[in-house]
């Protein structure tokens, strides 16, 4: 037999073990409960948003969150449910 007329043997491997999950640390998180929007916070975003026609700019958001006292991310949530709710 030459080399290139070699039976190539296909080597077995032995089964992979599914890989375990480890869960996330939420011991910070154990007590903390959601907040409510207050009254003021809610008459601000609903002021802006009906003074804009459409989403405000990324910096427009900022500044509302910093006078509102809450963070980008809720008021970008705020924006996005309520274009939904008015669609």
């Amino acid at each position: 037999m030459s080399s290139k007329t070699k039976a190539i043997k296909k080597v077995e491997e032995p089964p992979k073990e599914p890989v375990k999950k480890v869960p996330k640390d939420r011991s910070a998180l154990i007590g903390l409960k959601r907040t409510r929007k207050s009254r003021d916070q809610i008459y601000q975003l609903q002021k802006i948003y009906e003074d804009a026609a459409g989403k405000p700019t990324k910096a427009a958001l900022k500044q509302l969150a910093k006078d509102t006292g809450l963070k980008l991310q809720q008021v970008s949530k705020w924006y996005w449910d309520t274009e939904k709710k008015n669609v």
